[in-house]
């Protein structure tokens, strides 16, 4: 029954899932540009120690805003001036990819502000979702219960914490998302109809994806599996397309690895940064990762923690027997997502033991994982679980993903005021 008001009102319901998606981070920029201060770039700023690393990324923006050039390292801590080029305290290596920091150069020349930057991350985020809504729709074609599947995982994808929060950020994690969830959609496509066309393109947008940040990589290094296992089964032709596709990557994205190899001593950059954020962990700090991506924004309302805390474990156990359910997708082609998922968590876990401490001394030596890491489970959840919920009382499942979503953007919205 529902799945019949679904298709028939399809449209306009994804419309307010857009348009709700869009205004609730909007609102969240309302919420902090409101304050005693009576200025909303003074009270905006008051409310930034809540985005990561906010000053290093802001002096990073107004020094190649001013010198258009990415600079070695800037101030991580404070503001480093007008122009972002005063150190005083803690200087902080720049390893990521520059093309964010040049498109937000040319935002904060022309508004001399960072709400100008807040809300080009929120066009960014629709631009996510409105994608995702294509990738959706590209891989269930043939799938029972189609519309229902979509609206369900279009509601969980532009409510889950980390894809609010990213909303919000001043970071190079913000055009991450799209360029994620578009070399995916190409990837399926390229699946579906093999030709030399769609491996380039696919190629192109990976290199680009890989260009701008760092973690990038990973869907470049999965699909390296992916065509060592067609050369296996000798499926000859899906594996030069595929080796062209990474040929065409590793030329456009690797200059931000060669560059931070020869400027830190690692492709990484951040294990030979002369201020590196390299911390001493126990391993039961490890398990700190679900949190770290079911927390979102820091901050948030303590009140529903309790509740809410029910309906992630819930959507988690439900997501994980999806997985397992489902063959890991490989039926349904979208085995990718866990092969990425997979493949994130054994990097995070490297990230946060390094190897040589971890085999030296058997001691867990590396950089704390953020959710923002995690992105690519954010599309692996919506959809897993999705296929979980279909399976339900439509309006029951319907349900479930209304509240968690509501009180997702509550606890969001909440940190903001």
């Amino acid at each position: 029954m529902l799945g019949n008001y679904f298709k028939k009102n399809f449209k306009i319901l994804i419309l307010i899932i857009l348009i709700l998606g869009t205004l609730i981070p909007l609102l969240g920029i309302y919420l902090s540009t409101n304050c005693e201060l009576n200025n909303a770039e003074k009270c905006l700023i008051k409310t930034e120690k809540i985005m990561p690393d906010f000053y290093w990324h802001s002096n990073i923006i107004k020094y190649v805003s001013t010198y258009k050039t990415i600079p070695l390292e800037v101030e991580s801590a404070k503001d480093g001036g007008p122009a972002g080029d005063i150190i005083t305290g803690i200087g902080k290596g720049v390893f990521h990819g520059s093309a964010y920091y040049y498109l937000a150069a040319i935002i904060y020349n022309l508004s001399n502000n960072f709400l100008a930057l807040h809300t080009f991350s929120i066009i960014i985020m629709l631009l996510t979702n409105i994608l995702f809504l294509f990738f959706l729709k590209e891989i269930s074609r043939k799938w029972d219960k189609r519309y229902s599947f979509i609206v369900f995982s279009m509601i969980l994808f532009v409510f889950l914490p980390t894809q609010l929060f990213t909303s919000l950020m001043i970071h190079p994690s913000v055009i991450y998302p799209p360029l994620l969830i578009l070399s995916l959609l190409l990837y399926v496509r390229a699946l579906n109809k093999p030709t030399l066309k769609n491996f380039i393109f696919l190629g192109i947008i990976m290199g680009v994806l890989t260009l701008t940040e760092l973690k990038g990589f990973v869907l470049p290094l999965t699909l390296s599996f992916y065509a060592l296992g067609y050369l296996i089964k000798k499926r000859y032709k899906k594996f030069q397309l595929l080796l062209l596709s990474l040929i065409i990557t590793a030329i456009i994205g690797s200059y931000t690895f060669i560059r931070n190899y020869l400027q830190f001593g690692s492709p990484l950059g951040f294990w030979k940064t002369s201020q590196g954020h390299i911390y001493t962990h126990e391993f039961p700090k490890l398990l700190s990762y679900f949190t770290a991506f079911w927390a979102g924004i820091y901050g948030g309302n303590e009140s529903i923690k309790p509740i809410l805390s029910i309906f992630v474990l819930a959507l988690t156990l439900i997501t994980i027997y999806s997985i397992i359910k489902n063959k890991f997708g490989i039926y349904k082609k979208i085995d990718i997502l866990i092969s990425m998922s997979i493949i994130t968590i054994i990097l995070a876990f490297f990230m946060t033991c390094n190897i040589e401490y971890l085999l030296t001394s058997f001691t867990c030596v590396g950089e704390i994982v953020h959710g923002r890491y995690l992105l690519i489970f954010n599309p692996t959840i919506a959809i897993f679980s999705s296929l979980v919920f279909i399976k339900f009382r439509n309006l029951l499942s319907l349900l479930f993903i209304l509240i968690i979503s509501i009180l997702f953007s509550i606890d969001f919205l909440w940190a903001l005021i």
